[in-house]
């Protein structure tokens, strides 16, 4: 390979390292933003005998089913592939024969990880058409024919993949030299199926939602219909990069794609659950938030300003504002 292409090679592939690390900050980000959603018992937002009292933990404490099952795979299946995928595109002088298995290990994982994705999405929009049995089938068909589809296609893409020791070991580790195009079939075909799942949302919701007031049916489908288009962006996004031609941009969106189906499948399910909250819960929990915040802001003044004047009691000062709680009832 000539000097001047080699250069061109490795810049591409750097800016894949970007794109890489760039989505897995976003997935901790977005992890360390809703963690308090799903345990809720957390020393930062409610004290465990007002968590027993509001009975508001969203996933973790609450009754084992195929929604908790799919969030919890979806979501911290994640921390596999995508690490990995780091470590497999980033690792300066990794061995030769380590490349292929470590690609497999991250290829199955991601391919499961979206699966469960887009099953959480499939449940809403089954949820929207009233749980009706006979679209049951239909979505479970569909569901099933894309993603054993998915699984065949990855299956002959990572057969297909050869690797040479890196021309610059310090820079790449795994240095693939042919990689089958074919798996611009798995792009193709998940973007299929969530144009389908998009269009089925639209139509339920303009033909039979469209005056609703349900604060349930208004979260599906306001979310359900953003968080499907740019989904669908980046998939095509991945299908262009692999029609340019372009071996180092192969993946060059992969990973944005995973994180983006976890993160947006979770939020789906607990935006979801929260509307299904008894008003007088909400409300109690935003108060508590409130005065996790306000005291957090009282102390960061103090720590960092002084505080109040010496002539105010310390315990009077750093008083935080008494929240009314609900009591429990006596069932």
């Amino acid at each position: 390979m000539k000097t001047s292409a080699l250069i061109t090679s490795l810049s591409r592939l750097q800016t894949v390292k970007y794109i890489n690390v760039a989505s897995l900050t976003l997935f901790i980000y977005d992890n360390i933003l809703t963690f308090d959603f799903e345990v809720c018992c957390s020393p930062n937002t409610c004290s465990k005998s007002e968590c027993g009292l509001l009975k508001l933990t969203l996933i973790w404490s609450s009754k084992w089913g195929t929604g908790k099952i799919l969030f919890l795979l979806a979501r911290y299946s994640t921390f596999v592939d995508v690490p990995l995928f780091l470590y497999y595109s980033m690792k300066p002088d990794i061995p030769v024969h380590l490349c292929l298995p470590i690609f497999d290990v991250l290829s199955v994982s991601s391919t499961f990880g979206i699966a469960m994705a887009e099953a959480i999405l499939v449940l809403q929009t089954h949820a929207l058409w009233s749980r009706s049995s006979w679209f049951k089938i239909f979505l479970t068909i569909e569901y099933m024919i894309i993603h054993v589809s998915v699984i065949v296609i990855t299956a002959i893409f990572l057969r297909n993949i050869q690797y040479d020791p890196s021309p610059s070991p310090m820079m790449v580790g795994c240095y693939a030299i042919t990689m089958s195009k074919i798996a611009i079939g798995d792009y193709l075909l998940v973007m299929l199926h969530e144009i389908i799942i998009l269009a089925l949302t639209l139509w339920i919701g303009i033909k039979s939602h469209r005056h609703s007031r349900s604060l349930f049916v208004t979260h599906l489908l306001r979310n359900g219909i953003l968080y499907f288009i740019g989904i669908i962006l980046i998939s095509a996004g991945n299908v262009v990069t692999l029609v340019t031609g372009l071996r180092e941009f192969h993946r060059l969106f992969t990973t944005i794609q995973r994180v983006m189906h976890s993160v947006l499948s979770a939020r789906i399910l607990l935006h979801v659950r929260q509307t299904t909250l008894p008003k007088e819960q909400l409300s109690t929990l935003s108060a508590i938030r409130f005065q996790s915040i306000t005291d957090t802001q009282i102390r960061f003044s103090h720590d960092t300003i002084g505080g109040p004047s010496d002539t105010t009691p310390h315990s009077a000062a750093h008083t935080p504002p008494q929240v009314n709680q609900p009591r429990p009832s006596s069932a």
